[in-house]
């Protein structure tokens, strides 16, 4: 286990998103297609396949972790042709320039970084976490990830609690009222379906804490 991201590493994580993503492809669909119009899991797997091609390109020793970040969401917002792929692409990017000049993120940066994710996404897709969105299962891996921060815990128990936050943030949208987007037309007939955009979420904290654990 690792105790600070590398830039080297975040293109791992990054790849290791964009293998989540391809594997949950039929999944955001069907979700999607509920009170959407089921296209998440294409665009979803486009923008991921175009930032790993791009990610490909980078030398590693002359990036930090940040820049990487930052990188990947300018190319996830050019290539996947969504609303969230657009805000997903810039919350990487304002939350990857929030800590582009630090070398290596430890806990508090990553937390710093997720947190910055949150703010833009909110701010950008003018959501609030209770709406049914990408949000609440973002917010809920962020919050984690402040506690365990504060609580001074390591960076693979804090990747670990806060997976298990987001997955959870990502469950409860089954019992929320959609407001935003397309789902919100659906008002109270969108109770009872969980969110494609959570599951998102959720997948981003499974490929920090994947990355972690299993890098030496």
């Amino acid at each position: 286990m690792i105790a600070k991201f590398t830039a080297e590493q975040t293109v791992i994580m990054m790849n290791r998103l964009a293998d989540l993503v391809n594997q949950a492809t039929d999944e955001l669909g069907s979700l999607d297609a509920i009170l959407g119009d089921g296209d998440l899991g294409i665009s979803m797997g486009k923008g991921f396949g175009a930032v790993r091609r791009k990610l490909e390109q980078v030398d590693s020793a002359k990036e930090t972790p940040g820049s990487v970040l930052a990188l990947a969401g300018t190319t996830l917002a050019g290539a996947a042709p969504s609303t969230l792929g657009t805000l997903l692409g810039w919350g990487f990017l304002k939350a990857g320039n929030r800590v582009k000049d630090v070398p290596d993120l430890d806990l508090d940066h990553l937390a710093d970084f997720c947190r910055t994710m949150v703010e833009t996404i909110s701010l950008q897709g003018r959501a609030r976490v209770g709406d049914k969105t990408i949000l609440d299962a973002l917010s809920a891996g962020a919050d984690a990830l402040d506690a365990a921060a504060k609580q001074g815990g390591s960076l693979a128990q804090a990747c670990h609690f806060a997976r298990a936050a987001a997955w959870e943030g990502f469950r409860n949208t089954i019992d929320l009222q959609a407001k935003q987007g397309r789902a919100g037309r659906y008002f109270e007939r969108s109770v009872g379906h969980k969110d494609a955009g959570a599951l998102m979420g959720a997948l981003i904290f499974e490929a920090f804490s994947q990355t972690v654990s299993e890098a030496r």
